[in-house]
């Protein structure tokens, strides 16, 4: 999960909001690096980084002798200003979030607790019975109980979520009275796992979920003032936001591009030249991201002709599926629809129960639309992509719309979706599910048979990539269609 520059600005940002709310007090050591390195489930070299910001700033001094100490002294005002400093900008973006988790992560969290092993339960139980800050519990919590799930895309959200919401929140020890019961969640959830209660469980999760949303809203009702329109600061999520990573976002614009028509099969991409002017990056990014989507089938460069689009039906044996890169992006799509699969059930569900008739016709329509032109292959796509416009929820509409993104990366199997007995046997039948759903308005058939859906293209596409060789292929968990 180290991603250098990201994660030390987010490690920065949690132990400054922790300085400034009062966690660690004027002549207060923070905690050593190795055990700040732990805690965050970062490298030492990203807490260094951190802390070494902090000292330039003069927030706090760093010796050999005696680690790092608090050189800031605020008075309670200070402290109080400070803590509405924060949470005042992100009203908004914060009670949405809470609101969101529930449907986004209550089935991986119950899927990934109902598989962990003996050991994880017992990592989790003796953590409960430790001294360890909220802050840190609770992102260890996160981390063991999604574990199982082998999913490292899905953590890198969790752990950007937990740097902008949970982190902070569970900063402020006073809020936490507001959580009744608290205390006894975790030593709970490991009771009812080795038990195999799994109603219990899902109960449970789905409460605490909801008393931690409560919580907030509650705090930020009755301490938090209201903002002036405009400043408000949003939650934001994407796989390849750094830098160092700009090739993987300009190849993925690219291919959206070539998907939707923009650079039809057989036509000529723009130069080098026209396309760094075009997306505004450099030449060096233009021929790294083009060198990926080569490696993905999705283009063919001819010396002093140019780089052409390959048809759909040429994809898969034009890829080079030995290549590192290729592997990781492959990966990328199936951690995406794993996550899709264990959430789209109950986010399809919250979100066509928050349809208008008009906007449930307009679903309809796109649908019909697709059969009448017999794409069954793009049915899971389609409907993630309306649930992207129509979400009730900002954090499920980002969200989805980044997974959407991931489905991409697909083109170099793509052929994998068209095969006839599947388009016969698995795509149209559903199409025809769907469309009798939203005619009679059977949100819970719909949601089911989405997930059903779902759960078949990650069994497809974990058993393409074990065929491949990809390595993580083999950590991905494939739920049981009646898993949860």
């Amino acid at each position: 999960m180290d991603h250098t520059t990201e994660l030390q600005q987010a490690v920065y940002n949690v132990l400054l909001t922790q300085i400034q709310f009062g966690t660690y007090q004027f002549k207060e050591n923070l905690p050593a690096m190795d055990v700040a390195s732990k805690q965050f489930l970062v490298s030492l070299d990203t807490v260094r980084a951190a802390y070494r910001r902090l000292k330039q700033e003069g927030y706090i001094s760093l010796s050999k002798n005696v680690g790092a100490i608090v050189q800031v002294k605020y008075q309670e005002p200070q402290t109080i200003a400070h803590i509405r400093s924060y949470f005042a900008p992100r009203r908004s973006a914060l009670i949405d979030l809470s609101e969101s988790m529930v449907p986004l992560f209550g089935g991986a969290q119950r899927i990934g607790l109902k598989h962990a092993h003996p050991e994880i339960l017992d990592d989790m139980e003796q953590l409960a019975t430790t001294d360890a800050p909220a802050p840190t519990a609770m992102l260890h919590h996160l981390k063991q109980q999604y574990a199982p799930l082998g999913n490292g895309l899905l953590m890198r959200l969790v752990w950007q979520i937990y740097m902008f919401y949970q982190a902070p929140f569970f900063s402020l020890p006073a809020e936490m009275r507001r959580l009744q019961g608290s205390t006894e969640y975790v030593p709970q959830v490991v009771r009812y796992c080795r038990r195999q209660d799994w109603a219990a469980l899902h109960d449970i999760t789905s409460r605490f979920q909801e008393a931690l949303s409560s919580a907030l809203c509650c705090f930020l009702r009755e301490d938090i003032p209201a903002q002036s329109p405009g400043e408000e600061i949003a939650f934001c999520w994407s796989s390849y936001r750094k830098p160092s990573q700009l090739r993987y976002s300009l190849a993925m614009e690219l291919l959206i591009e070539i998907n939707n028509g923009l650079y039809p099969a057989g036509t000529l991409l723009p130069t080098l030249e026209q396309l760094a002017k075009i997306k505004n990056v450099s030449i060096s990014t233009v021929r790294r991201a083009l060198a990926l989507l080569s490696s993905i089938g999705a283009i063919h460069a001819t010396p002093k002709i140019g780089t052409r689009i390959v048809p759909f039906d040429q994809v898969s044996q034009n890829c080079d599926f030995s290549l590192p890169t290729l592997q990781q992006r492959l990966l990328d799509t199936i951690q995406g629809l794993q996550f899709l699969a264990l959430s789209c059930k109950d986010v399809s569900r919250v979100t066509l129960a928050s349809l208008t008739p008009s906007e449930m016709q307009q679903w309809k329509k796109r649908l019909c639309e697709i059969s009448k032109q017999q794409r069954y292959d793009v049915t899971s796509y389609s409907i993630i992509k309306l649930i992207t416009k129509f979400s009730p929820y900002q954090t499920i509409r980002q969200v989805y719309t980044e997974l959407l993104r991931q489905f991409f990366w697909a083109h170099a199997f793509r052929n994998m979706y068209d095969q006839p007995d599947t388009i016969r046997n698995v795509y149209k039948p559903s199409m025809e599910c769907f469309i009798e759903c939203l005619d009679q308005q059977d949100i819970a058939r719909f949601s089911s048979r989405l997930e059903t859906l779902m759960l078949h293209e990650l069994r497809s596409g974990v058993a393409y990539l074990l065929q491949l060789g990809v390595a993580g292929a083999k950590d991905i968990l494939i739920p049981d269609e009646h898993d949860d």
